[in-house]
């Protein structure tokens, strides 16, 4: 038997998520005693909040550990729609929240909820890339609208008016973004809004899983604070990986109407089956008590870093992102010249280069929907770590003739 081409067609479709190849990669390097500048890496290198821990230890020693509703505990869907209530000024209950294994999960458990194969899901670019993959797998399409830094990598109105069409479902709109570090205006998301006004039969899919890591922490807006007629069209996607450097608690959540997190709980059900019981446990505590990331001064100084090193490369542009833990310069200045003799043609390659010659650990801005920049990631560096690799990125660079 051919295995490979019994493989579902389903499967076939989907590539490889590259940020997973990227660290394999540099894992490989780095086992066999190479030190790799790691610049792809999208973890956060802070600890997790005592909060947390402790409630997570109490219900280890509680034998708190067995299965729980497919939605998650009650106590969990409660804390975290108190919390948005709280911030917010909302009105959601424990019955418009789903808790899944984090927002990678949450938001796959949405794509099987929407899609039908007819759809067409909007993705502005540049995006996170598993939208993509997740939209295919349940035969849905992407429709890309690119947003270049011409846009501030954001979604303009006139975009997304000329690019709805019969068959679109949902847009999907995250902020603060990854990989740019844009982050919507309450203005800018009131100009979209007006547009999808016109089309209530289409849903908003709101990604705020950065939403604690904006400079200032005021810039950010979320979309259902605009009014109720967008907050009962929209799904918000989050979690506590990025905010509370929480990554490998896998906690993420869906709120929106009852109708699709009934739904969203009946497909989990049949899939995740629910999130880990002591994370949620610890989840419970934490949101209880801690409303604001505690770390988004030390990401504000690692992105005044990075900006500021990134700055002394010439030959890569960019703007200032304002969120996240993310920058996105351009190389279109570098496309059409040679490195070891090698002509430079597209992002990828820049990135096979620098892996191999420079030991840097980069994605490339294809992989997030947008050719001819570079996703650069800060989330698991120091300020002094960024200097070290932006220092090796620029020596890679300055080498191009």
């Amino acid at each position: 038997m051919n295995i490979k081409e019994n493989l579902s067609n389903r499967i076939k479709r989907v590539k490889p998520s590259v940020t997973n190849d990227s660290n394999r990669q540099a894992k490989e390097l780095i086992k066999n005693g190479i030190h790799v500048f790691n610049l792809s890496n999208g973890d956060i290198s802070l600890p997790t909040p005592e909060i947390a821990k402790n409630a997570a230890i109490e219900a280890i020693e509680n034998d708190d550990t067995k299965y729980t509703l497919a939605s998650g505990k009650e106590e969990l869907r409660k804390a975290i729609a108190d919390q948005y209530n709280r911030k917010y000024d909302l009105d959601y209950k424990y019955q418009n929240v789903l808790v899944g294994s984090g927002t990678k999960n949450v938001l796959f458990t949405l794509m099987g909820v929407l899609c039908n194969h007819d759809d067409e899901i909007i993705v502005p670019t540049p995006c996170w890339p598993s939208y993509f993959e997740q939209i295919k797998l349940f035969g849905a399409t992407p429709k890309i609208i690119e947003c270049g830094i011409e846009n501030n990598f954001k979604l303009t109105a006139k975009l997304l008016s000329k690019n709805i069409t019969t068959r679109t479902k949902a847009v999907i709109l995250n902020s603060p973004n990854n990989p740019s570090g844009s982050i919507y205006s309450k203005e800018e998301l009131a100009e979209l809004a007006k547009v999808l006004e016109k089309h209530d039969d289409i849903f908003i899919i709101f990604d705020d899983v950065y939403s604690e890591i904006a400079s200032p922490r005021s810039s950010f807006y979320n979309i259902v604070c605009l009014s109720k007629n967008i907050q009962n069209r929209t799904i918000i996607a989050g979690g506590i990986s990025k905010n509370y450097g929480m990554t490998g608690w896998r906690i993420g959540w869906l709120i929106g109407p009852e109708e699709i997190i009934s739904a969203s709980s009946s497909f989990q059900s049949h899939s995740l089956g629910s999130a880990v019981t002591i994370s949620q446990d610890a989840a419970i505590s934490l949101l209880n008590h801690v409303d604001e990331s505690p770390f988004n001064e030390i990401f504000s100084e690692r992105r005044k870093t990075m900006v500021e090193e990134l700055r002394k490369i010439k030959e890569l542009t960019f703007i200032e992102p304002q969120g996240a833990c993310y920058i996105f310069p351009s190389i279109k200045k570098l496309v059409g010249k040679k490195y070891d003799g090698v002509i430079l043609k597209n992002s990828k390659q820049f990135c096979e280069l620098a892996l191999k010659y420079g030991h840097i650990s980069v994605i490339p801005g294809e992989a997030c929907g947008l050719e001819g920049y570079l996703r650069l990631s800060f989330g698991s560096l120091t300020s002094a770590q960024i200097k070290e690799n932006m220092f090796q990125l620029k020596q890679f660079v300055e080498n191009f003739r």
